[in-house]
Formats: structure tokens, sequence, C-alpha cells
């Protein structure tokens, strides 16, 4: 079933905040990505292992594929040097949030709490 959301950069700075945020209202359906599995475990183990540790290389086009199957929403922390793996989430039309140079807005929680309750209802 495809109902994972998956974070990338989710052990990040800005990340960690979107992931603590969207476990509450999508419990264990959220996933830490990025390609330092410990850092994405450690955070991981912070939650409770509520939100899970997924290794993701979004500069690894041949990794694309298989590993996006069960992700429905893919939401981005960080800022890539390259866009394929945003644009392989359009070309599947995977939906895809791209945070990027968000972090002093994401500083302010109450706005970010709002557009999660605005993404449940996308997404449910």
């Amino acid at each position: 079933m495809k109902d994972k959301i998956l974070v990338i950069g989710g052990y990040g700075q800005v990340g960690q905040h979107v992931c603590i945020e969207l476990m509450k209202i999508f419990p264990e359906r959220v996933f830490a990505g990025g390609r330092n599995i410990q850092k994405a475990i450690s955070f991981s183990n912070e939650t409770n292992r509520s939100v899970k540790p997924f290794k993701i290389d979004i500069y690894d086009t041949g990794s694309f594929h298989e590993i996006l199957n069960d992700i429905t929403l893919v939401i981005m922390c960080l800022s890539p040097h390259k866009s394929d793996f945003a644009l392989y989430c359009i070309e599947i039309i995977l939906t895809i949030l791209i945070f990027h140079h968000l972090i002093k807005y994401l500083q302010k929680l109450n706005c970010l709490k709002i557009e999660l309750l605005l993404l449940k209802q996308f997404v449910s």
C-alpha cells in the first residue's frame, strides 16, 4: 500500500521538525531519509522509532525506481544541487513538496502546524 511519507533530509535541522510534526498526524507513516543511515537511525531512536529511518541517495538516479514504490509523498528539506530526484518524482506523479531555504519560516512551528493540517486533508 502506498501510504508512506518520506522526508528527504529528515534527520537534519529542518527535517527533524517536519518529521516530528508529521508523526503526530500520521503515526507509523513518516520516514526520515538521506544518505547517512546511521543519522537516520539515531534520529529514529530519538523519536522512540515513531519516525522510521530510510536510506536514499537522491543523487543515485538508478536507485529511485524500487525505493519509492510505497511512498505517496516526498518532502524535500534540503537544497539539492541536481534536480534529477525531484523531476523523477514529478514524472511518476508522486506528490513532492520542496522545503528549501525555509529555516526561518519553519522556526515558527505554528505556521508549520497549519500547513501540516492542510496536508493531512490532502494525504488522507
